[in-house]
């Protein structure tokens, strides 16, 4: 059950031509595609540099940064 449902999702990844991973979402939105192992080391890499600003505001602040690389 778990690999009919990696393979539905691996048709929806790319690699853009700076070498980061993407898929489309269900609205057919692009996210970029962090292994799961690496979600809290770039949430504090993005914290650290983005200021101690709490979650919620660095959380909205993630967004608009991930916007502009688009």
């Amino acid at each position: 059950m778990k690999l009919k449902a990696f393979e539905e999702e691996l048709s929806k990844l790319f690699v853009r031509k700076d070498g980061v991973v993407c898929h489309y979402d269900k609205k057919n939105n692009i996210q970029i595609v962090i292994p799961r192992n690496l979600i809290l080391r770039v949430l504090e890499m993005m914290h650290n540099q983005l200021g101690h600003l709490g979650f919620k505001k660095t959380s909205r602040r993630i967004k608009d940064v991930v916007k502009k690389i688009k």
